[in-house]
């Protein structure tokens, strides 16, 4: 017999089984023998393809073990005998299809089939004669050696979903062909999502992933004879809740529904997120005391922290944008902002800001539009008072910690960690030369502008002044695989009219050898204001044509400060 214990990752699965192995341990009058067998350590080195071999060695070993009778040790010996006659079966299939394909590979066979032809003769004689014959004495053999016992042997294997999801099928397969003899119970841990995939894997996939989903469920119901779903709904999240945020030296008291609902918008049914959380919430408040003792996390503090670190669990890139916000001045405003400009647009889809639009606005909307109701619920969590007013110090105390605890690369400081963003460009893709053209360009400008890392292939440009007023930000630069981009959001004060920003930004086009105006050939110079933004000055060009970045910061010098920067422009 097989019952699966399902449910998917965190839901309490192993939780499940050690209940289940203490209430049978712990019985009196027990005739049970438990075989525990964990994956994970075949997973992590590679031994995906011994696994069945070594589940039938590992219940052996615990159903007959050195005290067993001669009987029950002679039947193990036949066992593993079954499994070396299988497993020489597969290497001659192996060696005689891989042969013509390797280089000496005749040389190979021959000596594979020579050092076989000495095995054959010192085979005992009552050896199967080939791998068919090997599979059936194999199951009579199991199936004596758990009669021999006298007491029903309970398989529990746990960890099913860390292995490759063909490997899991392969396993569920084995227990199938070989292990299902009467008086073994096989207790399986499993995500049904795994097997859906490991059906795919080993099979083909139609194409169709609900096809295919539909297909792996059929599967895995006639091998399991008892199904058993974890009951997550039933957990008891709020009490989980109160116990880790006090582990963490705070309490919930009148805060314990906010915990819940932000928890929910996580998957509060899930026991494992709810401990990450916690656990996270409390690493956070171990550094904020040892930080500065006298400004510790207090239970207000530990509330608005979770709330963040929720929007962080459940939609990343829109947090990380959050944070972006938080770092370039505008804060929790900013976000009501954006919030406020989706609503006025009128469309179904978020709207996307200017730095977004440069690299894959569907995605954005589709994230944006996600986590907009958690928004709202953040925003509404950092209001209150008379004039309902949001309290900007609580949100950004909370975002720079929750910031903290991302670790993100869009946090790091360029000027901070050269050589840590050089390495994430490269990752992306970004070609070295354009990568070193972007050095170079904040070298010429290192007087006004200080560029900073943000997730994906953007800079932000922010005012290098410290007693800049305002946003920090001015503007973005973006890298592409094969092309690059100079987005400039706001400018001196001179061009802030249309004609005269137009009337700047096409006497630059023509030193830089550029297109103006709206177009696709590229390089192209674009100008125009914006009613979201200021103004919204755009270039770019091809990569392999980089524009030359000290004439570039000049344009950019005499753009953002104005005229009386004292940008001196020569001919390209």
């Amino acid at each position: 017999m097989t019952v699966s214990v399902q449910g998917s990752w965190g839901s309490g699965k192993s939780s499940v089984m050690a209940m289940a192995v203490k209430r049978v341990r712990d019985r009196d009058d027990r005739q049970v023998n438990v075989v525990e067998f964990n994956t994970w350590q075949y997973s992590q080195f590679n031994l995906g393809e011994q696994l069945a071999a070594n589940l039938i060695r590992r219940i052996a070993d615990c159903v007959a073990p050195a005290t067993a009778t001669p009987e029950q040790l002679e039947r193990k010996q036949r066992l593993k005998q079954h499994l070396g006659t299988l497993a020489l079966a597969g290497a001659d299939f192996l060696f005689e299809e891989a042969a013509p394909w390797i280089p000496q590979g005749h040389r190979l066979a021959s000596f594979w089939r020579k050092l076989n032809d000495r095995v054959e003769r010192r085979k005992p004689e009552n050896e199967p004669a080939d791998q068919v014959q090997a599979i059936t004495e194999l199951r009579d053999t199991f199936a004596n050696l758990v009669a021999q016992s006298k007491e029903r042997v309970v398989v529990l294997i746990d960890d099913l979903d860390r292995l490759e999801p063909r490997r899991a099928v392969e396993l569920l397969e084995s227990i199938k062909i070989f292990l299902d003899v009467p008086g073994c119970v096989f207790v399986l841990a499993v995500d049904i999502e795994i097997v859906e995939e490991g059906v795919s894997a080993r099979y083909g996939s139609s194409g169709d992933s609900a096809k295919d989903a539909a297909r792996g469920r059929r599967y895995f119901e006639k091998l399991i004879q008892v199904p058993f779903h974890v009951p997550v709904y039933a957990y008891d999240v709020e009490a989980l809740l109160e116990a880790g945020v006090e582990a963490a030296g705070l309490t919930t008291g009148e805060h314990a529904k906010s915990y819940l609902s932000f928890a929910r918008q996580v998957g509060s049914s899930n026991p494992r997120a709810v401990k990450r959380l916690t656990n996270t919430l409390a690493l956070q408040k171990l550094v904020k005391t040892a930080e500065s003792p006298d400004s510790s996390i207090g239970d207000q503090g530990g509330l608005d922290l979770f709330a963040m670190l929720c929007l962080q669990s459940a939609h990343p890139e829109v947090a990380a944008f959050v944070y972006q916000l938080q770092y370039e001045g505008s804060g929790v405003k900013g976000l009501v902002q954006f919030l406020e400009k989706g609503e006025e647009s009128g469309e179904d889809e978020a709207w996307a800001p200017e730095n977004k639009q440069l690299v894959d606005k569907q995605a954005w909307e589709r994230d944006w539009g996600a986590a907009k109701n958690m928004l709202y619920m953040v925003t509404a969590h950092f209001s209150g008072g008379a004039d309902d007013s949001i309290n900007e110090q609580r949100f950004r105390a909370a975002a720079e910690q929750a910031a903290d605890a991302d670790g993100r690369p869009g946090q790091w400081n360029l000027i901070g960690d050269p050589g840590g963003m050089r390495a994430r460009l490269s990752e992306l893709g970004i070609k070295a030369r354009d990568i070193g053209w972007g050095f170079e360009f904040a070298d010429a400008t290192a007087d006004f502008l200080t560029p900073v890392g943000q997730s994906g292939r953007m800079w932000t440009l922010n005012f290098a002044n410290s007693e800049h007023r305002g946003p920090k930000r001015f503007g973005m630069l973006s890298f592409g695989v094969n092309r690059m981009g100079l987005s400039i959001e706001r400018v001196a004060q001179a061009y802030e009219s249309e004609a005269a920003l137009r009337e700047l930004s096409e006497q630059w086009a023509k030193k830089l050898n550029v297109e103006f105006g709206q177009g696709t050939e590229l390089p192209r110079l674009e100008a125009s204001t914006l009613e979201d933004l200021p103004v919204s000055v755009r270039l770019r060009w091809y990569g392999r044509d980089p524009q030359p970045a000290a004439l570039l910061a000049q344009f950019v010098r005499e753009l953002v400060l104005g005229p009386e920067s004292g940008a001196r422009v020569t001919q390209k």
